[in-house]
């Protein structure tokens, strides 16, 4: 800076002040001295003058300071916000991603995963008991006429204790569900017959939070135009369907148990229905149909007591060997099912199974049955046992 230019901002600083004009007068000399040089200064002027002038040129230095302060905090504090702007307009960008990014699962993948769930319709609590009838993991879907329809009757306990139960497995064998169509009509299915063994009933302990499988239900979705055996469980028509059991026991085998009722599971009948899934490999082996069935019959010599035409059953009488006492005991077989394709015979020559009534009340005869882990027994042929000629009302036929 200039000498006049220095004395110039000094008289305005120290005019500004209130100072004397001879002190004025000598602080601009002495401004103009300092800018010649701090040698020409120092024997030019007074002390109090070299004093003064030296305070008003640090209190300018200041002033600038000051300024130059201010503008960079201000210089501060805008880098700071501008930063703090960006990062918050980053994170609102992050939160609104494109859905793209984070992939929802296929529809059809859902759709499998859903098939996938074990269905269940349980009833109401009995003695901390729940029962419920459902499909297995995969098997909820609809169903066509000429396909099988496994149900699962379920018990579970909803209490806090162990609870002990009975139950019959030839129950859920004779007994059928309780079936309505969409319009809430009863849908018959008829009984059938567990075979005359000795009926045994199975002793449950249930814990709490715990579940058993009692049975597996099998129903066969017919049409018109298909045949249907007389000991399945028929189902005729298509739509949608109730099936529950009103209880799973009778009263006499377990009071609890004779309470249980199961929920109303949904089952749907379509000509349109959904294909099973498709085998991995890893599948147990369909059973065969009953008729294909390798199995060799029992061949057992009894005594008729009772012939059902209508029904196709019959009940017998034997004498049978206990396996551990040998000790000959008489063993009655009741409502045994006779096979539409069973084969009887009276000395060679075939007959109808009303015949049998017809033959003397001292007859034997063998039976050939063929034994089934759902159903028992099933009666696939008769042959009497006896030298006398045969009655005439049979030989006119």
């Amino acid at each position: 800076m200039s000498s006049g230019a220095l004395a110039a901002v000094l008289a305005h600083q120290v005019a500004s002040a209130g100072v004397p004009n001879s002190v004025v007068v000598s602080t601009i000399k002495a401004a103009s001295l300092f800018a010649a040089g701090t040698a020409a200064a120092t024997g030019a002027i007074s002390v109090k003058v070299a004093a003064l002038t030296e305070g008003v040129m640090k209190a300018m230095l200041f002033t600038k300071l000051k300024a130059a302060i201010a503008v960079v905090l201000i210089l501060g504090f805008v880098a700071t916000g501008t930063t703090i702007l960006t990062c918050r307009t980053a994170a609102g960008q992050d939160d609104k991603k494109p859905a793209a990014e984070n992939p929802v699962e296929p529809a059809a993948k859902q759709k499998k995963e859903k098939d996938k769930e074990i269905v269940t319709a349980w009833g109401k609590e009995v003695g901390g008991l729940q029962a419920g009838l459902g499909y297995r993991s995969g098997e909820n879907r609809a169903y066509g006429p000429g396909e099988t329809v496994k149900l699962v009757v379920r018990v579970r306990n909803v209490g806090k204790e162990a609870v002990k139960f009975e139950y019959l497995k030839e129950f859920f064998i004779e007994t059928p569900p309780a079936v309505t169509d969409g319009e809430g009509k009863p849908v018959p299915l008829g009984r059938r017959t567990a075979g005359g063994l000795v009926h045994v009933p199975v002793e449950v302990n249930l814990a709490p939070g715990k579940e058993i499988e009692l049975a597996e239900l099998k129903l066969e979705p017919r049409s018109g135009a298909q045949s249907a055996h007389p000991w399945q469980w028929n189902l005729w028509g298509t739509g949608k369907f109730s099936v529950q059991y009103e209880r799973l026991a009778h009263p006499d085998i377990d009071k609890i148990v004779g309470k249980l009722a199961t929920g109303k599971l949904e089952l749907v009948i379509s000509f349109t229905s959904e294909p099973p899934p498709a085998a991995t490999g890893k599948e147990a082996p369909q059973k065969k149909d009953r008729e294909d069935a390798n199995l060799k019959p029992i061949k057992i010599r009894v005594y008729i007591e009772k012939v059902n035409v209508d029904a196709s059953t019959i009940t017998a009488s034997c004498m049978l060997i206990g396996d551990f006492d040998n000790v000959t005991k008489p063993l009655r077989l009741e409502n045994l099912q006779v096979s539409g394709k069973a084969k009887i015979t009276d000395r060679g020559k075939e007959v109808k199974l009303r015949d049998l009534k017809l033959l003397p009340r001292d007859t034997h005869f063998y039976l050939f049955l063929k034994a089934y882990s759902e159903l028992g027994f099933e009666v696939v042929g008769i042959e009497t046992i006896r030298s006398d000629p045969p009655p005439a009302a049979i030989e006119k036929q």
